[in-house]
């Protein structure tokens, strides 16, 4: 009796161990049908693991480098640098000159007062004198007279091209300072004119 329950006791421990060994086999080869039905492709998909995503590239401008601040030493030679002086004028060339008896401005004595006026704008703390003068016709109250309105015609102009009237005054000498003797009609259309003089 022994014996029998001996026998079956090891032959139901060997199915047991059958269906177990059987068991394992058909789910071996059913993940490996399921993987044969399946396309190459897939399969290669569920392989490879995705690589991670790139950093995000940083934008343009951000990569561009600022431009270097100037060194302190440029910087200290830009403010040393001594303001620029304009050239200097010779005034006596741009003296005007009028017709006999009068005091109304010629276009070359208006193209003689706007380079005055040019030079002031650029020298703002000069300050500029016009002389009138006339030649001996006439008596000299007169003359004082018309070399005051030759004086102020010019001062006018220049007002109007922008020169402050505080940086401008005038003074007739009339007949009393010629620039050249009152010979003839020659030398004394050269004494009908305005000087200008730079005051200090």
């Amino acid at each position: 009796m022994f014996r029998k329950s001996s026998i079956w006791f090891v032959v139901l421990v060997s199915m047991v161990a059958l269906a177990f060994v059987a068991t394992g086999c058909a789910k071996k080869q059913v993940v490996k049908e399921e993987s044969a039905a399946k396309p190459m492709a897939e399969v290669k998909k569920e392989e490879v693991t995705p690589a991670p995503a790139p950093a995000p590239m940083a934008p343009k401008e951000e990569m561009k480098q600022a431009p270097a601040p100037p060194a302190p030493m440029e910087e200290a030679k830009k403010e040393a640098a001594p303001p620029t002086m304009p050239a200097p004028i010779d005034l006596t060339s741009l003296r005007i000159w009028f017709a006999f008896d009068d005091y109304n401005l010629s276009t070359q004595s208006k193209e003689n007062l706007e380079k005055v006026a040019n030079w002031l704008s650029k020298t703002p703390a000069t300050k500029i004198q016009i002389q009138g003068n006339t030649c001996d016709i006439g008596t000299a109250e007169y003359n004082l007279a018309l070399g005051e309105r030759r004086a102020s015609s010019a001062k006018k102009y220049l007002e109007g091209l922008g020169v402050s009237p505080n940086r401008l005054s005038t003074i007739s000498y009339g007949l009393e300072r010629p620039m050249v003797p009152n010979t003839d009609e020659g030398n004394r259309s050269k004494n009908r004119r305005d000087d200008f003089v730079e005051m200090k």
